[in-house]
């Protein structure tokens, strides 16, 4: 006598993905759901697991750079734990060459930011208004936010009172 074991995917402790929060057809029906999609939901910089279009897990390195190639869309899964989960989507020929290069911008800058992460700050010296010197030696061992603005900016303007607050607080 003898035992025959088999398993389904589901079944062998292997986890199905969640399903798309938005289809990729209607992501891909025409440039303005795409943009929009990509410029409201795709968030790259935030944190993330990232599979291949099989499932497998990537790092967030791996799926950056795959992206930085524009063969994939990163679509987001809808996840049980409210992680955010991306998987990718072989966009063949279903995209604007607009929106395929902002697939690739957005993604080389956001791996190029990562990369950065946990490294040390390039060197840097700013005068504040009061004549006083900012720089690594002058900053060293204290908690440094750069905010850069300017006077035109109506939203940067409009976040000073909450950045007056924190620079009160820290």
């Amino acid at each position: 006598m003898f035992l025959l074991s088999f398993c389904l995917p589901q079944s062998c402790g292997k986890k199905k993905l969640g399903e798309p929060i938005y289809s990729a057809e209607a992501i891909l029906k025409d440039e303005e759901n795409t943009l929009n999609y990509l410029r409201s939901t795709a968030i790259l910089s935030d944190d993330f697991s990232a599979y291949n279009e099989f499932e497998k897990q990537l790092t967030k390195k791996e799926f950056l750079t795959e992206l930085t190639m524009g063969r994939y869309l990163p679509l987001l899964l809808k996840s049980e734990t409210g992680r955010k989960i991306y998987k990718f989507h072989r966009m063949w020929a279903l995209i604007s060459d607009y929106c395929r290069d902002y697939i690739v911008y957005e993604s080389g800058k956001t791996l190029k930011y990562y990369l950065m992460e946990g490294k040390n700050m390039p060197t840097y010296s700013f005068v504040d208004l009061d004549g006083k010197i900012y720089n690594r030696e002058t900053m060293r061992g204290k908690i440094v936010v750069l905010k850069f603005w300017f006077l035109g900016c109506v939203v940067c303007i409009q976040a000073m009172p909450e950045m007056n607050k924190i620079v009160k607080k820290y």
